[in-house]
């Protein structure tokens, strides 16, 4: 039974752990999803603007 004590011990502290990980894991998902997102609306943007000069240029 002593030898039990410690692994008993080790995962009591270990589930904290794992839950911090994945709060920290969820929280740079989010932030990189936020990210991507950006980049992805500053693309479409971007094209879509390029799109519009290609037509006023056609059209002239």
């Amino acid at each position: 039974s002593f030898f039990r004590a410690p692994s008993q011990k080790f995962k009591v502290l270990a589930i904290p752990d794992i839950l911090a990980l994945g709060k920290l894991y969820e929280h740079y998902f989010l932030k990189n999803e936020t990210v991507i997102n950006f980049a992805r609306s500053r693309v479409s943007i971007g094209f879509s603007c390029t799109i519009s000069e290609i037509q006023n240029t056609g059209q002239s």
